[in-house]
This record gives structure tokens, sequence and C-alpha cells, in this order.
């Protein structure tokens, strides 16, 4: 899994330097001295894009398609959603090993929730981006206080309490 992901992330990398390419060069390879492209690249990123042109290559049809699409996608993105998508990637190479494992386990938390949740939690982040910087760091200090605390202290204590306000 680990190793589909990252050579996920190496395709797209390599997608984003083609980006300046035609579909053309991307289709027949062409390496030729009047490619500008291909000359204007780095030794390391021309080893590279060989390197893992061999291993999609060797990838079945469907992983192919899929890598294909994606690449697509990333084409038809506004030009701000794919430096955002490009900082979050470069971002994502900087971690460590252990902070790798900790975002792969929340994509895959997210993955598996209900749609439902997923929409709610889209809508919260919504409002949470539509905030003033000062109400966000209130937003996120007030969190903070709250996730040390038992379920019974963030509900207020009020769960166990019966008519009249008392505990039972």
């Amino acid at each position: 899994m680990k190793k589909k992901i990252n050579l996920i992330f190496i395709i797209l990398w390599a997608g984003m330097l083609m980006i300046r390419s035609t579909p053309a060069w991307c289709a027949d390879g062409d390496t030729s001295p009047g490619n500008g492209i291909w000359q204007g690249l780095s030794q390391g990123e021309k080893d590279r894009l060989r390197d893992q042109y061999r291993i999609y290559k060797t990838l079945p049809a469907a992983q192919q398609e899929a890598i294909l699409k994606n690449y697509k996608k990333f084409q038809s993105l506004s030009k701000d959603d794919r430096v955002r998508l490009q900082n979050n990637f470069e971002r994502f190479q900087s971690l460590s090993p252990e902070e790798k494992q900790q975002v792969r386990e929340r994509f895959q938390r997210w993955r598996n929730l209900p749609p439902e949740k997923k929409r709610i939690m889209r809508q919260q982040y919504r409002q949470f981006h539509r905030m003033s910087p000062v109400q966000q760091q209130q937003m996120i200090k007030r969190y903070e206080n709250l996730k040390g605390m038992s379920p019974h202290r963030q509900n207020g204590g009020m769960e166990n309490r019966g008519r009249g306000g008392r505990q039972h």
C-alpha cells in the first residue's frame, strides 16, 4: 500500500513536471534536441522520469488508466488549484516517515466515513475558513481545551442529570 501511494505521488510529481509539455511529447517520448522541455530538465529529473516511466509500463492496464485519469484531472485544474496541490505534495514529501504514515491513516479514515459525515465535515471546514483569523484561533483554543476533557465535562456535566438538574 505504502509503495503504491509513493508511486502515485511520484507519478503525480512527474506529471507536474510535464504539465508544461504538450500531450504529443508525453505520448511519443520525443527526447530530441529540438524538444525544449526535455532539454530544460536537469539530468536528475530526466533520470527520475525515465525510471518512473519504466515502472509505469509494468503496472496493470487498470492502474495505468487510473494514473492517466488522475493526470488529466490534474491538468484540468485551475492554475491556483495545481499550485496548491503541488505545494501540498511538497509539504508531504518533507514529512518524516512517521508523519507520512499518520497522513495515510487519516486519509484512510476519511475514505471510510459515510458520505453524510463527509458532507458535514466539509461544511464545518468551510465555515471555519470563513472565520476571521482571530475567530479561528479562538476555535482552535477551545478545541484544544476540550480535547483533554472527559465526555462528561465536554457536555457540561449534563448527560447524567435528570429532571430538576439533580445528579442521579
